[in-house]
């Protein structure tokens, strides 16, 4: 059980650098919106976000190939999953961060390449979200805290 709450913890840290830049880009308050925003270090976080989800989703598997039954392959498998759609989103925002960042360095990013990106960026989010809302009821039941 320590390596599936050591793979869990090491998640839920991902997500919470993923949830730091996406609201370094999207959900500045009143007092930081004349702030630049730094695009270049926002895709350089978010590759690292994206390796370290890459190291989890191997480890997941790893832990389903050799999984007992006190290791609950099932919640695993949900790990796996919610990895692979957060990966995803980490991936697509790491993309438009990267297109922001040669814009403010002068490059060109039409608005007509932006919104079908951000429409497809909000999508995959929303199917992290639902893989997440899946995976923390796994864990409350596992871990006692709902029944």
């Amino acid at each position: 059980m320590s390596e599936i709450y050591s793979l869990t913890t090491r998640l839920s840290t991902a997500l919470d650098a993923y949830i730091a830049v996406h609201d370094d880009m999207f959900g500045r308050k009143w007092f930081a919106l004349f702030k630049p925003i730094d695009f270049a270090a926002d895709a350089g976080r978010l590759a690292a976000i994206h390796k370290e989800l890459q190291a989890i989703g191997e480890a997941a598997k790893n832990q389903i190939a050799h999984a007992s039954i006190e290791q609950d392959p099932a919640y695993l498998e949900t790990v796996n999953t919610y990895v692979n759609a957060l990966s995803e989103t980490v991936a697509q925002l790491h993309a438009i961060a990267t297109k922001m960042a040669r814009k403010a360095a002068g490059e060109e990013y039409a608005m007509s390449d932006y919104r079908p990106e951000m429409a497809a960026y909000n999508a995959s989010v929303e199917r992290y979200r639902a893989a997440g809302a899946i995976l923390t009821r796994m864990w409350q039941r596992a871990s006692g805290v709902a029944r």
